[in-house]
């Protein structure tokens, strides 16, 4: 955790970042031109998709630009979509998929405020979608959602992305819209105080070499029953179509956490869910080096986590403490 104070963060903080207001018409290349000088790294992706290293390759994180040059270049692809580099704009972003479940100090915080707020869907509630907030220079977030609760979506920080307006969703039900436009405001320490604060940065996605360490760091197995029950989980439960790259990124955090706690060995965990993944999501269908650019995110994440944030990953997810768990394991056990 951070020694500073909340004011003296506050006072660290760079340029202001915003929204245009003059979104709608624009071109994807006029956009994400507007939206660097704005103050936001821009990013291309593959049109329909929301995978960051779809066009720029597994080294995307040092590709987003606020270059009118570089951002010229790079956008030049055809089918190309707009990605925000969240956590590199020094911003965190509330992702909500079911507003139901906010809390009253969410609903507060989101509603009730001038934040801008971009609708995802068509159809359903309207308040689903995305809040961007600014954070304080040196100041980043994961994506624990910490004390804020759960089910209501999702906390995007580091290295998250957001596809943005005018992108083409990945949903056919989906649509990108900026419902509420201008400056964003400094993320209120109401809900700052519920996540776990890093100073340094934002936590980048992991390198060969890194990538290595980590697998050889992480190799004890001590339930691996457990990574069988995840893996049958989602077999069972396959994501939808359009929504298959999420859902594997949660995955291989999930997957990866529990081998960081010494559930059972990275190495399974990667080889398991990679096959899974070609079964789920044919080769054909996969963008260039998608699972190889989604298991260096992923061991970012993970390798970003406190020792506290570990801790309590070990002891909420302990297969022993979950009786469907181990009702599952004894069923299946050689």
């Amino acid at each position: 955790m951070t020694s500073l104070t909340w004011n003296q963060i506050i006072d660290s903080s760079e340029i202001p970042l915003s929204i245009p207001d003059d979104i709608e018409g624009k071109s994807v290349l006029q956009a994400a031109l507007a939206y660097a000088k704005c103050g936001w790294y821009v990013l291309p992706i593959n049109a329909g998709t929301k995978h960051p290293g779809s066009l720029v390759g597994t080294d995307w994180p040092e590709k987003s630009t606020r270059n009118e040059k570089e951002i010229r270049e790079i956008f030049k692809f055809p089918n190309t979509a707009i990605a925000l580099h969240v956590g590199r704009s020094g911003a965190v972003v509330l992702d909500v998929d079911d507003p139901t479940k906010l809390s009253d100090l969410m609903m507060r915080e989101l509603f009730q405020t001038r934040v801008p707020f971009q609708s995802t869907r068509l159809v359903g509630d309207i308040r689903r979608g995305h809040y961007p907030f600014k954070v304080p220079n040196n100041v980043s977030y994961g994506n624990s959602l910490g004390s804020l609760g759960s089910g209501w979506g999702d906390v995007r920080g580091h290295n998250a992305i957001i596809v943005v307006s005018p992108s083409q969703h990945a949903h056919s039900e989906g649509f990108y819209q900026w419902r509420r436009m201008g400056q964003v405001p400094m993320f209120p320490k109401s809900l700052s105080d519920k996540l776990p604060v890093r100073t340094g940065g934002a936590t980048s996605a992991l390198n060969l070499g890194e990538a290595r360490a980590f697998l050889i760091a992480n190799d004890n197995e001590n339930y691996r029953e457990h990574l069988q029950y995840r893996l049958n989980y989602l077999r069972e439960n396959p994501p939808q179509k359009n929504n298959r790259h999420t859902a594997f990124q949660r995955f291989l955090c999930l997957v990866l956490k529990d081998s960081a706690v010494g559930f059972y060995k990275a190495t399974d965990a990667l080889n398991e869910t990679h096959l899974l993944f070609n079964t789920l999501k044919p080769e054909s269908e996969q963008t260039p080096n998608e699972f190889e650019s989604m298991v260096y995110w992923a061991m970012g994440m993970v390798e970003a986590m406190t020792v506290a944030e570990k801790a309590l990953h070990a002891y909420s997810n302990a297969p022993h403490l979950d009786s469907q768990i181990m009702e599952w394991v004894k069923k299946n056990a050689r």
